[in-house]
């Protein structure tokens, strides 16, 4: 395995068990900033998050605040756009942006661009709910 894999492999194991000690053992997680961006940069790929994980990853998302919220509900947005976009329905604030920024690796493969997009909609409809902070 090549040095970059190896990371991102590390960072995929880190980011997995950080979530599951916050679900599972509370009391002993501690909030690691450099974790949860990971996470909001890699939520929507389901090869570095499995899919038990993302639900996880659901559930922890529900309490974001502030700049990783916005981030998150930013990179949603713009998966769901770029669908619009495709199907020549273009939603008002995709006509506004000046472009849309998304990984090129999930415009390449549009297998993992339809989970990306499923996890962009479940999320966007989580953190929307009503009695979502």
């Amino acid at each position: 395995m090549t040095e970059p894999a190896v990371a991102v492999e590390l960072h995929q194991q880190n980011a997995c068990e950080y979530l599951r000690q916050w679900s599972d053992d509370h009391d002993n997680w501690k909030f690691k900033k450099n974790i949860q961006a990971w996470l909001i940069n890699h939520a929507l790929e389901d090869k570095l998050l499995p899919k038990h994980d993302f639900r996880l990853f659901c559930r922890y998302a529900r309490n974001l605040t502030g700049l990783g919220r916005e981030h998150l509900l930013k990179r949603c947005a713009q998966v769901v756009e770029r669908r619009d976009l495709l199907s020549g329905r273009p939603s008002p604030s995709a006509l506004d942006s000046q472009e849309l920024v998304l990984d090129a690796e999930l415009l390449e493969n549009q297998v993992t661009y339809k989970v990306a997009l499923k996890r962009a909609q479940k999320l966007l409809k989580r953190l929307t709910e009503p009695d979502c902070t």
